[in-house]
């Protein structure tokens, strides 16, 4: 399905009302497209606000009292300056409103202040004029409608939060912000460490479960629907995806991976280097030649201080890992990449892909026509698109890859 279809469609994918053929094909969409993914999470996020936001906003009534009191006054005073009897009808008072309302135009002349500035305008003898009744109207409207805007957004983005998350311990003890945890919860901000005899299990909102093994330390950065995230600082987790659209996000290092689907885990050594594993469904990889896809049976490096490195096959061959490393990290340049090529099987070609973004123009061409020559390309990626990097090609042709090792 194209973004154009899926985006028709939203609406009824969030209500329900689709057969399993369509829902299928529009989750295999939304798993692969970050704008569409995004779109639905933002409709999902704003209906549920809407079904908890109360109908009316009710000003408090000590204000509401203050203004009716200060309109009566204003409104029975006279451009002179002086009160008149309460004994004034109605009519009168519209009348000497209009008359008053009429003299302010005349004095602002030509040059008009702003709404607010022009409601006060000085008289001859130094002193102020008071509002009129419209005028006083629009000054107590304005404020209240800005007020309410701004509420309205703190209601929205308040009801977003999804903090405290369970944990679950399988065995020890777990300790919290340097505590010895007793609720069973985690929240936004705290920390969750584990020493070498204890294993938990948080429960992430519309996401699953994440296993945090003995020996680990990790922080609830956000807990927030929409933009779930986790730091991970030693050890490693495990993340087991329930939700067909997960939403959680992963710190590690200076790098934000984001989960797509499936189950991945993350391994962090004491010198702060990460290793991160797709068992099932992939990941999206942040890198400084732009994000890619870690697919299931593929794991790439995040040393530290450096951005992820490029990513190679759980069982590929140890000369192709090292040459991987030499590539990414101690500048092996075009004869790592002639090396990596020359090693490559056809289940590697996906490592290829994704090297494409970092080489020169004549080590794309030669990386081109090595993964055609297995996996030749869709019809709407062209060689062009290719030697100019672009994303959205080289997304297709990994998709295409990758349904075919599948």
């Amino acid at each position: 399905m194209t973004c154009e279809e899926v985006k028709i469609s939203l609406h009824d994918y969030i209500d329900e009302h689709l057969d399993l053929l369509e829902k299928k094909e529009i989750e295999a969409h939304l798993r692969g497209c970050d704008k569409c993914h995004n779109e639905i999470t933002r409709l999902r996020n704003y209906f549920n606000t809407i079904k908890s936001i109360p109908y009316t906003i009710e000003a408090p009534e000590e204000i509401i009292q203050k203004f009716s009191r200060d309109l009566i006054s204003l409104s029975r005073e006279e451009p002179g300056g002086k009160n008149t009897s309460f004994a004034f009808e109605d009519e009168k008072i519209r009348k000497e409103q209009k008359k008053f309302e009429k003299k302010l135009k005349s004095e602002r002349g030509p040059s008009r202040k702003s709404d607010v500035s022009a409601t006060i305008v000085r008289n001859s003898t130094g002193g102020f004029k008071s509002l009129s009744y419209i005028e006083w109207k629009k000054f107590i409207i304005m404020p209240v409608l800005i007020a309410a805007g701004f509420a309205g957004y703190f209601i929205y983005d308040f009801q977003k939060y999804n903090s405290p998350w369970d944990i679950q311990l399988k065995t020890g003890t777990a300790i919290v912000n340097g505590r010895l945890n007793s609720t069973g919860k985690i929240s936004q901000g705290e920390s969750l460490s584990l020493d070498k005899q204890s294993v938990a299990v948080i429960e992430v909102p519309n996401t699953g479960n994440v296993e945090v093994n003995s020996s680990s330390y990790i922080v609830l950065e956000e807990a927030k629907n929409g933009a779930n995230r986790i730091r991970v600082k030693e050890g490693s987790i495990r993340v087991v995806n329930s939700a067909d659209i997960p939403d959680l996000r992963i710190t590690v290092n200076s790098s934000l991976i984001t989960d797509k689907s499936g189950i991945f885990t993350v391994d962090i050594d004491e010198a702060s280097n990460a290793k991160i594993n797709v068992e099932k469904g992939y990941l999206e990889i942040p890198s400084v030649r732009g994000s890619y896809n870690l697919a299931a049976g593929y794991m790439c490096e995040i040393k530290n201080n450096h951005s992820p490195g490029t990513p190679y096959r759980i069982d590929a061959a140890d000369t192709l890992k090292n040459e991987v490393d030499r590539f990414d990290y101690y500048n092996g340049g075009d004869l790592s990449v002639r090396n990596i090529i020359s090693i490559a099987g056809k289940k590697d070609m996906l490592t290829l892909l994704a090297m494409i973004p970092a080489v020169s123009q004549l080590q794309r061409q030669i990386l081109f026509q090595s993964i055609a020559n297995h996996f030749p390309p869709p019809t709407s990626v062209t060689r062009l698109g290719i030697m100019k990097a672009d994303g959205e090609m080289l997304y297709k042709w990994w998709e295409e890859i990758v349904w075919q090792l599948q």
